[in-house]
């Protein structure tokens, strides 16, 4: 992934949140995109990098969202959790840039 897909991949990301999606629906949507991107090379890292740049969150808190069970990696951590974990933190409004 070249830097010009990397930027236009967290602008959509910022897009989803802006628009009313659910922090599930935003991680869940990163995971199918990233799958299909990065194929094999796909993993907790990718995910963590582009939930980082996309909304300048704690990296703490986005290193725990890759045990969300949503991920299939073996993951326990439940929707509801994943929301109160970074629901707050990711930007609903729409003055974010």
């Amino acid at each position: 992934m070249n830097d010009r897909e990397r930027a236009e991949l967290i602008k959509e990301l910022q897009d989803l949140s802006v628009g009313g999606r659910s922090t599930v629906e935003i991680v869940r949507w990163l995971d199918l995109e990233l799958k299909a991107k990065l194929g094999e090379q796909y993993g907790a890292h990718s995910l963590i990098y582009f939930l980082y740049r996309a909304f300048d969150l704690e990296l703490a808190n986005v290193k725990r969202s890759a045990g969300w069970a949503g991920l299939n990696w073996g993951g326990r951590r439940s929707d509801a959790e994943l929301e109160l974990l970074l629901g707050e933190l990711i930007p609903r409004a729409a003055n974010h840039e």
